[in-house]
């Protein structure tokens, strides 16, 4: 979704720049091939903070952005924290906007620092001039643990339609490859394995499906299924 986002803005005659925490990944490869080169701030590990916020702001500052947008709850705290260092104050107002991606989290699959990151961003909600969420039910719940709900707005995950169309050979050639017969349905679920992305939802409603419908099969992909 940034990638996309990042692309079409520049596309439409937009300056974008993207700062990624660390080198690489599908994010920075994706954004090379598009011609937007991200720029890293070589983030040295979880405890990297102090010198890795002043990288940060220098790079916020040279920029002299409309609007800096952030990603997640980390990105997000950072830029509520940083607020008031972001904009030089001859440059004029910086937009600050926060993406929320996540719904309802079981806190207690997670650690310790997890659960005080989601009440830190609560908190600092304040500090961001709009809060994109991407599901409906993600903005109740932003809504619910706290963050004001006129700032909210529910904007869709965008699908780029031209990588993303049916090709009929390839599906083929995948079913093929995968065993499974013409007339067989098949339902995929695509994501990390994580607690929040849900997999024992997915596979207990998959075994209650095919008890009664044997000719359905489950395809997962991500990180962590290969196990």
């Amino acid at each position: 979704q940034l990638s996309l986002l990042a692309r079409t803005l520049a596309e439409r005659g937009h300056t974008v720049q993207v700062l990624t925490f660390y080198p690489g990944g599908v994010v920075s490869d994706e954004l090379t091939r598009s011609g937007i080169s991200p720029q890293c701030l070589n983030k040295n590990g979880r405890w990297d903070v102090f010198g890795f916020a002043w990288r940060l702001v220098k790079a916020l500052r040279a920029q002299r952005s409309d609007a800096v947008y952030s990603f997640l709850t980390t990105s997000n705290i950072l830029t509520g924290l940083l607020r008031p260092f972001i904009t030089p104050p001859s440059t004029g107002y910086t937009k600050v906007v926060w993406g929320i991606r996540a719904t309802n989290l079981a806190l207690s699959h997670y650690t310790m620092l997890d659960r005080v990151s989601e009440r830190l961003e609560v908190w600092l909600s304040g500090q961001a001039d709009a809060i994109v969420c991407n599901a409906k039910q993600g903005l109740d719940d932003a809504a619910g643990r706290g963050m004001a709900r006129a700032k909210l707005v529910h904007i869709p995950n965008a699908v780029d339609t031209e990588r993303f169309a049916p090709n009929a050979e390839k599906r083929a050639a995948a079913r093929k490859a995968w065993g499974i017969g013409e007339d067989e349905c098949v339902i995929g679920m695509a994501a990390r394995v994580d607690p929040m992305k849900g997999h024992d939802i997915f596979l207990g409603a998959f075994h209650r499906l095919r008890a009664q419908h044997p000719h359905v099969r489950a395809v997962l992909a991500g990180r962590g299924t290969q196990d």
